[in-house]
């Protein structure tokens, strides 16, 4: 007769195969976390690791020099390190043209957005800090029109009417500005509206663009059915005026606002014209100055308008950019 398999035995353990999977999974995912989060840890900067590199950076500083963080979360990092060097002029800056060299500090291997293509010509780490350097081509701005807002006229124009001059305001204080509550208005800017109409005013701001970047520009709120326009007198004229601009970020994102255009006239004829829509971000536009009229100077003239006015908040920043004359040729 064959025999039977006898039944388990009441004191023999059950099947624990399962269980001991489970616990050597679980025992592995807890080593991996463990050891991600220390080499995540081991790749932060330290104060140390910043105030050193710091310190060399402000012992080879030069006037001229500009400073880009890397990645670009970084930044708040590198503005309170280097807060003596990092004017607004820097960082609300669109491009590198008035720089001789930059620096770069970067963390995490992160290379900033502006920095050259070529390898840089020096480059150092401070602990978890990397130092790089470029030196740039000659620099090519002559004008920087934001600079020079003050002294500039503001117009307005309604329809087929004439020009009324905007009013100049030079006590009143800065009023709120910033993420949540738009571009700042100076103490010394043109108010170009009737009362009611608060927005219309033209004046030199910091405006965060759809990256939510800072940049230092001319507030020029356009008016629907009408003309906002700013004049500079005897500017030196060079090979072409580089224009930045964009729509306050809140309102720029919802894609929903009309078209801004802009004109650039040169002693009235017109020498440039862009179109700014919703979602082109912080836009560049260039407009040439004839080739009879380098190295002259003449008197130039943005004018902005719109057919719908509503959260147009539109700022931009423009300059003259040529080669700069030699010592020799200076006069």
């Amino acid at each position: 007769m064959p025999q039977s398999t006898p039944p388990p035995s009441q004191n023999e353990p059950p099947d624990r195969g399962l269980p001991r999977f489970v616990l050597l999974l679980v025992g592995a995912i807890a080593f991996t976390e463990v050891l991600g989060h220390f080499l995540e840890v081991s790749r932060v900067p330290t104060q140390a690791d910043y105030g050193a590199a710091f310190a060399f950076l402000r012992s080879e500083w030069r006037p001229g020099d500009a400073i880009s963080s890397a990645p670009a979360w970084n930044d708040p990092n590198v503005r309170a390190g280097a807060s003596d060097l990092v004017d607004d002029r820097m960082a609300g800056r669109s491009d590198l043209a008035a720089y001789a060299r930059l620096w770069e500090v970067s963390i995490r291997g992160a290379r900033a957005a502006d920095a050259p293509h070529e390898a840089p010509s020096f480059a150092r780490a401070f602990g978890e800090v990397r130092l790089a350097r470029w030196d740039l081509p000659a620099p090519s701005m002559l004008y920087d029109f934001t600079d020079h807002v003050a002294t500039a006229h503001a117009f307005r124009r309604n329809g087929e009417g004439g020009e009324t001059d905007c009013r100049m305001i030079e006590s009143r204080g800065p009023a709120p500005g910033g993420l949540p509550a738009g571009p700042q208005t100076t103490p010394h800017h043109f108010e170009c509206g009737s009362y009611g109409e608060p927005w219309l005013w033209v004046g030199a701001t910091v405006n965060e663009d759809l990256e939510l970047r800072p940049r230092r520009s001319i507030y020029q709120h356009p008016v629907e059915g009408g003309v906002i326009a700013l004049a500079f007198d005897d500017v030196p004229l060079g090979d072409s005026i580089v224009l930045y601009s964009g729509v306050w970020w809140e309102f720029e994102r919802t894609r929903d606002g009309a078209p801004i255009t802009m004109v650039i006239r040169l002693d009235g004829e017109e020498i440039g014209r862009g179109v700014h829509h919703d979602g082109d971000g912080w836009a560049r536009m260039e407009a040439a100055i004839p080739d009879d009229r380098r190295g002259g100077h003449g008197s130039i003239r943005f004018e902005v308008t719109t057919t719908g006015a509503y959260h147009r908040s539109y700022s931009w920043q423009a300059t003259m950019r040529g080669a700069r004359p030699s010592v020799a040729e200076a006069p």
